[in-house]
């Protein structure tokens, strides 16, 4: 059995979702009975209702593609009621009721009494019966085209006022059954037969006119579903197009962040590039400044050996020149040659060493004699300026007797009357020269004089 039910009020035309539960007599319902009007209890109330489709969930009820075709209205249903149904007669209906009963009531007064004045004359009856059939009939259409706006109106009620004409078809009978038993039964049979064939005139037009409202309420219907659907597809059109310009605005909106992210990365890496060359440019520049700068003492170092050179030359031979015979020499010459020389640090060399170092010209040389002189050939030959993997057998030079020659080389500078950038060099050089002196110390021990 079917749970919910989408309906439509007769009166209203208003449709609604409601459960089968609240649906008078729903177990009857089924294909055969599916044009049938129930009742439905709303708010307390039991509504006229024509059921249009049911199913067993809210989606299949909701779902356009499950709508079925509306329902034909079955007609002979509205002339069944239900005994729980409470509601109230329409006032038009009630009022119609009694303008049929007043009509009838005074037509069959009419019938007495014409019938009582004219009882002699069979001419007369008839003349007074045509009458009263014309006025009938003028009455009934005069019904009939009240009836016809009222149904215009207002439809639904045509079961009942078809119950109504029933009623005062009765009552027509009833009053054409006293005019019988009043003594003209000829008439009246021909009366009766006039009013059911206006009565049943009526009815056919009257069935005609539902047919007609019928057909119009139906294709009205179709034309509403029709509007419906186009709406419901234009709306889920609509829906389409917003969701398909929501999913493009995501889309250019994520095209935009990722290039934002690209260029960002791309700027990054631009400014990493150019602190890389911008670094590599100055290395290369501070490289080009340390070899300039190395160049150019390079230079000046050489220009001031050359200088050297060239001094020492002339002092070597100037020193030539002056210099005496040492054969020549006499007995006090000798011992004053011989005569040891304090230098400091409690160290006496020789005063021929002494007076012949500072005579040389060139630093090397003053190196080589004093240092000869200080520690002597054979013990300088086994000492090294700086202990290292080559010469780890020989013992360092003894620090007091290093720092008493630095002195007497200092004194011979400035005996020398070097510039300060000169001495400076010089000063530099003293443990080169002093490696010249112990490989001079180790050539004289491998070939003694």
């Amino acid at each position: 059995m079917w749970k919910y039910a989408e309906v439509e009020a007769v009166l209203s035309k208003k449709q609604f979702i409601v459960e089968t539960k609240h649906i008078q007599n729903f177990k009857n319902y089924s294909q055969s009975t599916k044009g049938k009007l129930y009742y439905v209890q709303q708010s307390g109330k039991s509504v006229k209702c024509l059921i249009l489709k049911t199913a067993n969930t809210m989606e299949d009820i909701n779902n356009p593609r499950l709508r079925s075709r509306r329902p034909k209205i079955n007609l002979s249903s509205l002339e069944e009621k239900s005994d729980d149904s409470d509601e109230s007669m329409d006032l038009t209906t009630t009022k119609r009721k009694r303008k049929v009963k007043v009509q009838n009531e005074a037509h069959a007064k009419k019938i007495t009494n014409s019938d009582g004045e004219d009882g002699d004359s069979t001419h007369d009856e008839d003349d007074t019966v045509e009458g009263t059939i014309e006025h009938e009939h003028e009455n009934n259409n005069n019904d009939v085209d009240h009836t016809t706006e009222q149904e215009d109106n207002d439809h639904e009620y045509d079961p009942i006022i078809r119950n109504e004409e029933g009623t005062s078809e009765d009552n027509i009978f009833s009053n054409t059954q006293v005019s019988t038993d009043s003594g003209h039964e000829g008439r009246n049979v021909v009366d009766q037969e006039l009013q059911i064939h206006a009565i049943g005139g009526m009815i056919d037009k009257r069935n005609e006119q539902n047919n007609k409202l019928l057909l119009e309420e139906e294709r009205q219907q179709r034309l509403k579903e029709l509007k419906q659907k186009q709406s419901r597809q234009e709306q889920l059109e609509q829906d389409n197009h917003q969701r398909e310009r929501e999913q493009r605005g995501r889309e250019r909106q994520e095209h935009r962040e990722r290039e934002q992210r690209e260029r960002e990365c791309r700027e990054h890496r631009e400014r990493r590039e150019q602190q890389e060359r911008e670094r590599r440019e100055q290395r290369e520049r501070e490289h080009r400044e340390q070899q300039q700068r190395e160049h150019r003492e390079q230079q000046q170092r050489d220009r001031m050996e050359r200088e050297q050179e060239r001094r020492n030359r002339l002092e070597r031979d100037q020193r030539n020149r002056e210099r005496p015979e040492r054969r020549n020499l006499t007995d006090d010459e000798e011992e004053d040659v011989t005569n040891p020389v304090y230098i400091g640090g409690n160290i006496f060399i020789p005063s021929l060493a002494y007076t012949e170092a500072f005579r040389e010209y060139r630093p090397a040389k003053f190196i080589t004699i004093m240092s000869h002189a200080i520690w002597g050939y054979k013990n300088l030959a086994l000492r090294a300026v700086k202990v290292m993997g080559r010469n780890r057998n020989k013992l360092p030079l003894t620090p007091a007797k290093k720092v008493v020659l630095e002195k007497q080389y200092g004194k011979f500078l400035k005996k020398r009357n070097l510039s300060r950038d000169m001495e400076s060099v010089e000063r530099n050089r003293i443990n080169k020269y002093l490696g010249r002196s112990i490989t001079s110390a180790e050539k004289k021990m491998k070939n003694p004089e």
